[in-house]
């Protein structure tokens, strides 16, 4: 995508890990939302960004994107946080009955995400842009039926 300025996003502590070797991949900073659920009551509560995503163009990358509410909250927070754009993706859209249209109307410039597991017609979505598994996975079938190694694919 050409990203500028680029800064990698962990919508949690819990995913920071996989977001930092993201970010190392790629050879940019890592900044990480401070969220936090009451274990009484279950409400999120987000207590801010750790690092700086000030002039920068956020990328969120989660694991799952189920109610989209989580993702909304960490959108709205790099925005309030100065980042330019926010971009976010995940790898498994679960999508809830309404989740598509609640990230629809938010501030990010587009989600991407991959189709492991099915995905509806949800019309014209504007920033929704959807990327198969189906390569990937051939190469990795291919690689055990040859017994070549199936890591170099993530290399």
């Amino acid at each position: 995508m050409n990203i500028r300025k680029p800064v990698i996003v962990a919508p949690d502590a819990g995913s920071a890990r996989r977001s930092g070797a993201y970010a190392e991949r790629l050879r940019v900073p890592l900044a990480i939302i401070d969220k936090r659920r009451d274990k009484v009551s279950g409400i999120v509560k987000i207590h801010g960004v750790v690092g700086d995503v000030k002039g920068y163009n956020a990328i969120i990358l989660d694991d799952e994107i189920n109610s989209g509410g989580s993702i909304v909250k960490a959108i709205e927070t790099v925005k309030e946080a100065g980042a330019r754009d926010v971009y976010a993706g995940c790898t498994h859209p679960v999508f809830a009955p309404g989740a598509v249209e609640k990230l629809e109307n938010t501030d990010v410039k587009e989600i991407v995400v991959t189709n492991t597991v099915p995905i509806f017609d949800y019309g014209k979505k504007n920033k929704l842009r959807v990327l198969s598994v189906g390569p990937l996975f051939a190469k990795a079938i291919q690689s055990i039926y040859t017994g070549k190694s199936i890591s170099a694919h993530f290399e």
